[in-house]
């Protein structure tokens, strides 16, 4: 278990070492070339229909990987925030948008924090029926607009498509909640997102390291098998 927990404290640790006196690069950030990995997405609505004239909850889980990317409120020229946006499809509509907490770090490339979002994060949405709605399903079409960031500079800013899809039924129907989706708000991937990971891990290495390399002294001594 150490060695998971070193490799990712190190890493951040070393991160903001180099970030204490960062050297703000003018002219703004460097733009990469590299194609990345587009993210992936799960959409939910809380409950498995929606009833004609009624709002429901839903929301769009983002995973990214191992990028960050830049959060919605930012307001630096330098960057481009994230951005959802959804059309109408027969009747039903999609208001609402809540973002998670962002991190706050440092770039190069900028003397002020940037808010950034990473690993897993959701997207919380509001999706209204219209009372004269037409029964059956329905997917909702959204644009997902985003931009990955690193060191000291960004990627080009990428589009992805985003549906949801939503089962219209009757206003007196029974509707119920969503397993799939109180398992996705309830994650612990949800909310803050993997920047908000990184700040935590990076707060508490000064304690962990420490723990970590005296967990290995005595495993050595005693010749005792400390892998979890």
């Amino acid at each position: 278990m150490w060695r998971s927990v070193l490799a990712v404290i190190l890493v951040p640790s070393l991160v903001l070492a180099q970030e204490q006196n960062p050297i703000v690069v003018s002219g703004g950030p460097e733009i990469f070339s590299e194609k990345l990995p587009q993210p992936t997405y799960q959409a939910y609505t809380e409950q498995r229909t929606i009833r004609q004239g009624t709002t429901e909850k839903a929301s769009v889980v983002v995973s990214l990987g191992s990028e960050l990317i830049v959060s919605p409120r930012n307001a630096s020229t330098n960057v481009v925030p994230l951005k959802i946006e959804f059309g109408e499809a027969e009747g039903i509509t999609v208001t609402g948008v809540k973002f998670p907490k962002d991190g706050r770090l440092r770039f190069t490339f900028q003397a002020d924090q940037i808010g950034v979002l990473g690993a897993k994060f959701p997207i919380e949405l509001k999706v209204k029926a219209a009372r004269n709605a037409a029964l059956g399903e329905r997917v909702v079409r959204g644009k997902l607009s985003y931009q990955a960031i690193r060191g000291n500079g960004v990627f080009p800013r990428q589009q992805m498509d985003v549906l949801l899809p939503v089962m219209v039924v009757a206003r007196e129907a029974q509707v119920t909640k969503s397993d799939e989706y109180m398992r996705a708000m309830g994650s612990p991937d949800s909310g803050s997102g993997g920047a908000g990971t990184v700040v935590l891990f990076v707060l508490l290495a000064p304690i962990l390291i420490p723990l970590a390399l005296l967990n290995w002294i005595v495993c050595g001594i005693t010749g005792q098998d400390c892998r979890c």
